[in-house]
This record gives C-alpha cells, structure tokens and sequence, in this order.
C-alpha cells in the first residue's frame, strides 16, 4: 500500500525479487478469498494488519 501498488518499489524496499512479491501476493489472495484488484477486499485486508 505504501508504494501505491508498484511490485517494482516493493521488492526493491523487501529487497526481494519482484516474482517474490507477485508470488506472496498471488498467496495473499488465494488463503484470504479476496482480491488484490477490490478497493474494499485491499481496505479490508489493510484494516485487518493496521489492528494486529
């Protein structure tokens, strides 16, 4: 979210491969049955971490 959904910004700040981060988040979407695509899935998904 930081990085406003640039996977480019994301593995170079994870300093991670950029198939890393399309991976991770491929697996994100998959074990949560929401998608990445949604603006309310990704403000659900941000809710749910900003309160753990």
């Amino acid at each position: 979210m930081e990085t406003d959904g640039s996977v480019q910004a994301t593995a170079e700040g994870l300093f991670v491969h950029r198939n890393t981060v399309r991976y991770r988040l491929y697996r994100i979407e998959e074990l949560t049955n929401r998608s990445l695509a949604v603006t309310a899935d990704r403000a659900e998904l941000w809710l749910a971490l900003a309160v753990t």
